[in-house]
Order: C-alpha cells, then structure tokens, then sequence
C-alpha cells in the first residue's frame, strides 16, 4: 500500500500579502527496497508541461523490476494522481541512484540515471556508478537505456538546455586522488579531495554525448573532504555558462563557459555555504532563484542543514535579496540520527506556469515538497510576538528558551541558563538588509545573567559557543544590566546607560552596512555605536545566548520587530 509522507506544516506569517512557502502532500509510491547502498536518495522530480498537467516522477522497485513512475496535478501539487508506470528499466540493471530531469525545448523529458552495475564490491572506491541516459519519444514511449558516462558519478544535481539547444549536464566523479596521491605540481603542496567536476554535452537531442576535456577542482579543507562536487549550472544572459560547485570550504566556488564544454578554473565565489548543493532556477521575469543552505560552523556537512534559504537575483547572480529560511528540519529539535544524512537540503526546483516555484528536497526521515511564492523575498518587514509559538525560532540543542505567560498576559520568550551542562539560545530569521533596524521589547530579570546579542548574515545552531567570531555585530548585556563591547567605534564607548529589571524597554539596533556600524538605542536614547567585525552579506539573523550563571533569572522577550526598507530605497 502507498503510504503518505510525514508532512509537517509551517507556520505561516502574513509579510506584504504574501505567505511562506506552502507544503504540499504528495503520495509517497510503494517499493520493495529501501535506498540503494550507498545512501542515494530520490525526491519527487517535479516538472510543468507546457500547456499541460504538472508531473512529479519517482523510482520505485517491483517484483526486481524498477522503473520510474509518474502522478500529475491539475491545481499546482495540492492534490495528486496515482502513480502509474513512465518507463521500466531491464531486469538486473543494477542499483539506480537519485536521476535528475531536463524538459528540453521540443517537449522530450530527459533522465540521467546513476546506475551501480552491482559487478564490484567493497567500498565505492571499488564501485562503479556510471551514468545513463533515457528520453521520451511520446507520452507513452520512451528510448532504451543508454550508457553516456562509466566511472563513479556523484549526486546529479542539474541538466540545462542552453539557447542554442546544446544540452549539458554537469557531474561530478572519483578520482584516484588521496591525500597519498594527491598529485604533481601545485597540488602536491595541498589537497584538492577525491572528486572532481565535469560535464557532458549533446547537440542531437541526446543521441550523442561529448565529455568536456576539463577536469575543475577544487581545494578541500582536509584530508577527508570530498572536493568539488554535486554543480549546478544556469545560462546567463550574456550566452555565459554560470556552474556553482558544492566544496568544504564554506562557499560555492564557480566556473564559467562560453559554450558549455570548455570552463574556467574554478574560483571561490561570494556565496556563503554549507558543504551542500545549490538549486538554481531562472523565474518567469528572468530573475535567478538561488535556494541553498547558508549555514556555517557545524560538524556534519561542514555547517549544517537544518534550514535551507532562498534569494533572489535581479542582475544575474551579482547581488541578491531576500536571505530568508523557507523550510524547518521537522526533525530539528531531536539529536541527529546515528547513521545517515539529515537535515533539509538538495532542492530541485521547478518553474510552475503560474510563475510560482514547487521543490522537493532529499531528507532522510522524510521526503517534503512545497511551493514558494518568489514575490515572498521581496518582504522588507518581519515580525514575532510568539502568539503562534515557537516554529520561526530555532531553539533545537539547547534548554531554557521556553515560553510562558508574562507579567502583562502575552506570552513570551524566557530565556536562561537553566542547565550548567546545556546551552541556551534562540536564533532568529528575518529578509536580509544592508542597512535597517531591530526592535526588541524585553525585560531584564533581576540578577539576569549576561546575556549575547549578535546580528549576523548566516545561519550557525543556536548552541554555537563561537558566534561570537562569526557575527557581524555582538554586545552583551550584563547582569547589570549595563551594555558592553569588544569593538565600539573609537571615542564612543557604549555608554553608562543601564536597563532597569522587571520593567520592559524597547531595544533597537539600527545598522548600515555602507558605514559598518549598528548603533543601539534603548527608550529611544541612544546607548553606542559598534564596528562591523567584517564585511557581510545582507543581516539576516537576530542571535541570542545566556552566557552565565546557570541561577540567574535570564531575560523575558515580548516582541521582535525587524524592517530592512532602507536597503532598497
């Protein structure tokens, strides 16, 4: 029997007319087996036909047979078909990793499979996971398996058809690359991992392929890291070929090509990022929508994936706007499983005929889809007075960040250090700015502890101990409630101006990026200006954390009010 996905529902928060991305429910299609060995998964494909039904395709395995399977929706994923059969692979094929879909300009679906012949053993360094090509020839028909690429190809993240009708598909492989043989040259004075980037092309619709001669590599930041792997591409509108490769070095590096079959060496970019893949999707109004996991300082995945992140481009990936969470690992607030993946990451979005953009996400406990409304990242203002409890709030790993009734009825957020042997924090997202304002209202207990204050540009878990090195801005409060600072602008200290206990005061931190500088004013006066500890991508997150005692009554939050408008007047 076919069993529903788990689906957790977002709390919705109404900003300028426009909601949070909506989850959709998707019938989940019955198989014998679970994943393939390796750990691959396979989220729903999601794609618009034109003129037509949106279709999402799945693998399933029957009776030893897999195949692909297809269900269609009339009203943009909220209700489903059943699945029926696309196409069956041949008995004994072999293990089928996660495929990724191109709809190419004459309507044929194309499928790149990562297919594990099963004829090796031992560890993937002994395995083969080669990659194959099927295409549609109708609605009912489809070509025979074709064998494209042999090696180890990783995750398939992305398949493109350029302007000229060139199909590329980017990928990534096992070298024989180890740190014993990590090569000659420049390379032997570092390590670059064991996977490098490539792509392939076809200039007939997928009848011949051509392997780029180009082998992009990236540096790896250990011994044990991958390297460059899991790219993206997007044509440009110049006719460039714009590739973000997944790395451990904490952003995307890029590579570029004029034709999609020879690229530059790959660069760092500016876009901060766990070791997870980038989605990448032109809008209807030739914006770019980039989703990823803008998340750093966590041991798996090298930062983590507990939220993933939407921005968007107006200038072809030169800045971006919006820097907003769009999903919550449902299963955040429980310890990560032993084995396996987690978190919420690998979106593979898809442009709606509506100009709306559904995506599925690769996760482990469950398998999400959700629909976003690109007019969303546009907001410029956010608001939270914990009325609707908890769920924009991250609050996972840590004790003492609980709501109660306050002294004035609404409920609040109380936070201290009830636990010596456990953190406190909450972390907090609104639309990125370069310049705009916070405005708390709060209420020091007596004998409250020191409490941290940070605003920052990317996401860290809320027990990260070092966010303080990481953020943009930080000043604490004391348990007299006075203000202090590593970096106030010289000749204006924070000034001797404390926060009365069990009385609420507004607190705002107004920052501009173009000066570096955040000043912070209480009742309206002001109490002092801080330094940018560097330079940053737009503010996005509000982070706090109880620093001492574990007696100390902590600090009631009522109200957190957060407008970036200035950035875009």
């Amino acid at each position: 029997m076919s069993r529903l996905i788990i689906l957790f529902l977002l709390v919705s928060t109404l900003l300028v007319g426009q909601d949070r991305p909506k989850i959709v429910s998707i019938q989940r299609v019955e198989t014998e087996k679970e994943v393939p060995s390796d750990g691959r998964h396979h989220s729903p494909l999601f794609v618009q036909m034109p003129q037509g039904p949106l279709r999402a395709y799945s693998l399933r395995t029957l009776h030893g047979i897999t195949e692909e399977v297809v269900q269609t929706s009339n009203d943009d994923g909220n209700t489903w078909s059943l699945p029926t059969t696309a196409f069956q692979l041949p008995a004994g094929f072999g293990d089928v990793g996660a495929p990724k879909l191109l709809l190419d300009n004459n309507g044929h679906i194309h499928f790149f499979l990562p297919v594990n012949p099963r004829t090796t053993l031992g560890d993937y360094h002994q395995q083969q996971w080669n990659l194959w090509h099927v295409r549609s020839i109708d609605d009912s028909h489809w070509t025979p398996p074709k064998e494209i690429w042999k090696g180890y190809v990783g995750s398939l993240q992305s398949a493109i058809q350029l302007r000229s009708g060139r199909i590329v598909v980017p990928f990534c492989f096992l070298t024989e690359r180890r740190w014993s043989n990590r090569g000659s040259g420049p390379e032997a004075f570092t390590y670059m991992g064991e996977f490098s980037s490539t792509t392939l092309h076809s200039d007939d619709g997928g009848e011949s392929w051509t392997a780029s001669p180009d082998e992009l590599k990236t540096p790896a930041p250990t011994i044990s890291t991958l390297g460059a792997i899991e790219p993206v591409l997007l044509e440009l509108k110049d006719g460039r070929v714009w590739m973000l490769i997944r790395t451990q070095m904490g952003r995307f590096y890029q590579s570029f090509s004029q034709d999609g079959f020879r690229w530059s060496a790959p660069q760092p970019s500016d876009i901060t990022s766990s070791d997870s893949p980038a989605g990448l999707l032109r809008l209807k109004n030739g914006n770019i929508l980039l989703i990823w996991n803008h998340c750093i300082d966590f041991p798996y995945a090298l930062g983590g994936r507990p939220v993933p992140h939407a921005a968007i481009s107006e200038d072809d990936g030169h800045s971006w706007r919006g820097f907003r969470e769009i999903l919550y690992d449902p299963a955040r607030n429980e310890p990560p499983l032993p084995n396996g993946d987690f978190g919420v990451s690998y979106s593979l979005p898809a442009l709606l005929s509506d100009g709306k953009v559904i995506f599925g996400f690769g996760y482990y406990r469950i398998i999400p889809a959700a629909l976003l409304d690109p007019d969303w990242l546009y907001a410029t203002e956010q608001h939270t007075d914990f009325s609707r409890g908890l769920d924009d709030w991250s609050i996972f790993g840590v004790r003492g960040a609980d709501l109660e009734p306050g002294p004035d009825g609404p409920t609040v957020l109380h936070l201290l250090k009830s636990d010596q042997h456990w953190p406190s924090g909450a972390v907090w997202n609104f639309p990125g700015g370069k310049k705009g304002y916070l405005r708390l209202k709060l209420l020091r207990k007596p004998g409250s502890g020191d409490v941290q204050f940070g605003l920052t540009d990317s996401f860290s878990t809320p027990f990260d101990n070092e966010d303080q090195y990481h953020n943009v801005f930080t000043f604490r409060l004391d348990s007299s409630g006075k203000f202090s600072s590593a970096k106030p602008i010289p000749g204006e200290d924070l000034r001797d101006l404390a926060i009365d206990a069990n009385r609420w005061h507004s607190v705002e931190l107004a920052w501009d990026m173009t000066k570096r500088e955040c000043r912070i004013s209480v009742d309206g006066t002001r109490a002092g200006t801080l330094v940018a500890a560097r330079n940053s991508d737009p503010i996005n997150y509000l982070r706090l954390r109880m620093i001492e005692p574990r007696t100390a009554e902590g600090i009631l939050l009522q109200r957190v009010d957060a407008d970036v408008s200035a950035s875009w007047r």
